[in-house]
């Protein structure tokens, strides 16, 4: 029998506990803003990724309880499309070392994706590649963009 795969609320509550493990002050405050930025992309995004099987699952989880259905129903595979949207404008984060925290937050989150299995290699073919090229991309041009704002 197969297990039931992590949702996106479990995932992202594993990954973000994990980053804030031993953090405190600034370092704590910016990866707390991160994952909250990551939240409001999945609930813009999200809706992009549901299938219409899903669709109908989504209004039932709904009525139960309407808080973070989306994240309830979608999984790794789904939130690796969340992710390529999160890693580009206009999602990108204006301060710097917030950009910084934000792209190491989804490469690490990508890196779990992939090394737990949160994603079916299908899934992952289809997108990891692309949110890797993503983030590769935005951590170039951050680099630029420190180079020319010294």
């Amino acid at each position: 029998m197969r297990q039931p795969r992590a949702n996106i609320n479990e995932i992202l509550e594993w990954h973000t506990n994990r980053q804030l493990d031993g953090k405190t002050g600034l370092r704590r405050k910016r990866i707390e803003t991160v994952a909250s930025h990551l939240r409001r992309c999945l609930d813009e995004v999200g809706e992009e990724v549901i299938t219409d099987a899903s669709k109908s699952m989504l209004e039932l989880e709904r009525q139960f309880c309407a808080d973070d259905a989306r994240g309830r129903i979608l999984n790794g595979g789904d939130l690796l499309v969340v992710l390529k949207a999160y890693v580009c404008e206009p999602w990108l984060l204006t301060d710097l070392r917030d950009r910084a925290v934000q792209l190491r937050f989804a490469d690490a989150l990508e890196t779990l994706i992939l090394k737990q299995h949160l994603a079916t290699p299908h899934e992952f073919a289809q997108v990891g590649v692309d949110v890797f090229g993503a983030i590769l991309k935005a951590k170039a041009d951050l680099s630029a963009e420190r180079l020319r704002t010294r």
